[in-house]
């Protein structure tokens, strides 16, 4: 029968595993103890940035809510300007209070307010501009007509047809007939002539270009 008695070296290669093992366990451990906090912290972190994120959230809908409140910044103020003789200030007031009505000076739209108002016959251009806090300022350009067109429009001086009581235009306005599609050929016709019986103060009362020219 044979013994197997170990040798000094093979109980320092036992021991040196072992020792190797108690360390990694505790190198594990290590690990363990530092990633806890880490996830602690952040699953914290995340906590906090969604908190703000909620928090702002609410401050800006409860901001816009304040702005918009017709009651809190309501426009109160109007001032019309530029030279008018057919547009009155009843007129831009009655495009005003169409819906939606001005009410909060956040929440008026000057473009739209633009559109409406130049959605009037007599005129030509119009500027809106808001002002601190509770003004609104109207700057209006009439059409600037030169003739009345087959006794049922008005003409202005860019060759353009607008719908307007011809009866508020000036006695004084020449009229012009002509087919529809050439207004601008007759408007240039009636310029060359004018100008060259102006010369001798004369003027036209009404030319009429026909199909063939």
């Amino acid at each position: 029968m044979t013994a197997v008695i170990p040798t000094p070296r093979d109980e320092a290669v036992d021991d040196s595993i072992y020792a190797l093992t108690e360390l990694e366990i505790q190198a594990d451990e290590s690990c363990a103890e530092e990633l806890a906090p880490s996830r602690l912290k952040r699953g914290l972190g995340l906590l906090f940035f969604f908190m703000v994120v909620v928090f702002f959230s609410w401050m800006f809908s409860s901001m816009e809510a304040y702005l918009t409140d017709a009651s809190k910044m309501p426009m109160s103020a109007l001032i019309i300007q530029g030279e008018r003789d057919y547009i009155s200030d009843d007129d831009i007031r009655v495009v005003l209070l169409q819906k939606p009505a001005i009410e909060n000076y956040f929440s008026v739209n000057v473009d739209d307010i633009q559109r409406k108002i130049e959605s009037l016959p007599w005129v030509y251009h119009a500027s809106v501009r808001k002002s601190w806090p509770d003004l609104l300022r109207v700057y209006i350009q009439e059409q600037p007509v030169v003739a009345v067109w087959n006794d049922t429009q008005l003409l202005n001086e860019d060759g353009i047809v607008f719908d307007a009581d011809t009866n508020r235009a000036p006695k004084s306005l020449v009229k012009l007939y002509s087919p529809s599609d050439r207004i601008k050929q007759t408007l240039a016709k009636y310029n060359e002539f004018n100008g060259l019986l102006q010369l001798n103060n004369y003027q036209i009362d009404a030319m009429t270009l026909n199909l063939r020219n």
